[in-house]
């Protein structure tokens, strides 16, 4: 059973633009986006650009290289106004209203709260500060209408028309240009609807992007890169299973820096497509073994001759190479990739 949904991603196309086309959607969210979100995703690109490619990297064994197999400096990274054309599509009815709702629910949700322990405690707080009947019946009243306002939320609605996106659409890889694009004013919308914050956020999207650049142009030992072609006729859910485990990866390397990283990328993938949150049905229990196994189907799905597409024997290489690493002697087909 194949992963991919058949259609082309729109960063499969030949040039990246300098910006995405201006939809009915971003004109709506533009009216009510907090202004700072922007500076806030471009301070933390600059800020953990270096750390996070060091970081994949490290995780995937493989130096970033163009077609030629020489070594480049990097992948250019920029922050990009607009949104990708799947979410514009699946929002495109949405009013300014409720987005201004969607991107402050939680800060509401926070006064609804407040308002009900004062409410709770108008006795002892009317024997401090004396008669506060016309208070209260404000803070009722107040009460009343923030629920009338979250009664008219859309969140579960629109997560459960984003969960079925099967493209990135907080940040993209071209593939063709060799370019990275963090889209901020989706970034802004997810942070607020998965009570997530616009850095963390942030820091999950550049690094999920940059493991598919590495996968993709990485060079191994032997100098071998994956054929641009061939990376673009593989299953989406191996392109995406490894963009995936690998940010796992470097997400719980990065606990200790950034604390609630990894539960913020978890619940990340809770949200979105299984695409996103397979990888996680492929080694099981043998973390020990895993880095490895991943790794060899990875340059035996990138280096093989045919090539090979699918993601059923994308995760069978994962599977036998598990059952080599917990043995004594490599199986025929290893030789040369994990055990010399």
């Amino acid at each position: 059973m194949t992963k991919s949904s058949g259609s082309v991603p729109y960063y499969h196309e030949k040039k990246a633009p300098g910006r995405l086309p201006v939809t009915v959607a971003e004109e709506r969210l533009q009216h009510v986006l907090a202004p700072g979100a922007q500076s806030v995703v471009s301070e933390t690109v600059k800020r953990w650009n270096v750390a996070l490619r060091d970081a994949v990297r490290g995780a995937t064994a493989l130096k970033l290289s163009g077609d030629s197999g020489r070594a480049v400096a990097s992948v250019p990274v920029s922050v990009v106004d607009g949104m990708p054309r799947p979410m514009a599509e699946a929002t495109s009815d949405i009013e300014p209203w409720q987005w201004w709702l969607i991107l402050n629910a939680p800060a509401l949700a926070t006064a609804r709260e407040g308002l009900r322990i004062i409410a709770d405690e108008r006795d002892m707080l009317a024997r401090h500060l004396g008669d506060i009947a016309d208070e209260m019946a404000s803070v009722d009243s107040s009460r009343g209408f923030v629920e009338r306002i979250l009664g008219h939320s859309i969140e579960r609605d629109l997560a459960e028309r984003l969960e079925g996106i099967e493209d990135d659409i907080l940040g993209a890889y071209w593939v063709h240009d060799s370019k990275i694009q963090i889209y901020w004013m989706p970034i802004a919308i997810f942070a607020s609807l998965f009570g997530l914050s616009i850095p963390m956020l942030t820091i999950i999207t550049l690094c999920h992007e940059l493991a598919h650049a590495y996968t993709h142009r990485g060079v191994d030992l032997n100098s071998n890169a994956w054929n641009t072609n061939h990376f673009i006729r593989t299953d989406n859910g191996v392109k995406e299973g490894l963009a995936q485990y690998y940010t796992d990866q470097v997400m719980r390397a990065f606990e200790t820096r950034v604390p609630g990283i990894l539960d913020a990328f978890l619940k990340l993938a809770e949200s979105q497509s299984r695409l996103y949150s397979d990888y996680q049905t492929w080694i099981g229990n043998s973390e020990e073994s895993g880095l490895e196994a991943v790794r060899y189907a990875m340059l035996e799905l990138r280096n093989s001759s045919p090539p090979l597409y699918d993601y059923e024997g994308f995760v069978e290489n994962i599977r036998s190479a598990q059952r080599v690493l917990g043995g004594t002697k490599p199986a025929p087909g290893l030789q040369g990739t994990l055990f010399e």
